[in-house]
């Protein structure tokens, strides 16, 4: 009989102990949003769901000229600025646009698992994660 470690539908960790990755932020991004992906399929979200949600996440990375660990709220607002003014994108769109990336995990200190695997390869090591998204609705709400 088969020994698993990991629960259906989580991300396992593909790595030999000791080599190091060649392009480690590159990878450890890819095997997150891989995981995450994973995660969202195992809650059977629809893969259409899964991949926009990606893409979405990849956009932001794209546009932030950087990778989860080095974001800052900043570059969120410019991003969603941008969403809102240059590309005219509606509310209910940039309202999802935040969701996928803050649901990502990689908002709120959720890289840090990652980092502590890719900075033994990285040149420079950044600051410590911490939280980015503190939304709140109006009056009352949560």
């Amino acid at each position: 009989m088969e020994d698993h470690r990991t629960a259906p539908g989580t991300a396992g960790l593909h790595m030999v102990a000791g080599l190091p990755l060649p392009r480690p932020e590159e990878q450890v991004f890819a095997a997150m949003l891989d995981g995450w992906g994973s995660q969202q399929l195992a809650r059977n979200l629809a893969p259409g769901t899964v991949q926009g949600r990606q893409r979405v996440v990849r956009a932001f990375a794209t546009h932030a000229a950087a990778y989860p660990w080095a974001w800052t709220p900043q570059m969120v607002d410019e991003w969603c600025t941008d969403l809102r003014t240059v590309r005219r994108l509606r509310r209910s769109t940039l309202r999802s646009y935040q969701e996928a990336v803050r649901g990502s995990g990689t908002g709120e200190g959720g890289a840090s698992p990652c980092r502590e695997l890719a900075e033994p390869n990285m040149a420079a090591p950044g600051a410590a994660a911490r939280p980015m998204w503190s939304f709140r609705s109006g009056a009352g709400g949560r």
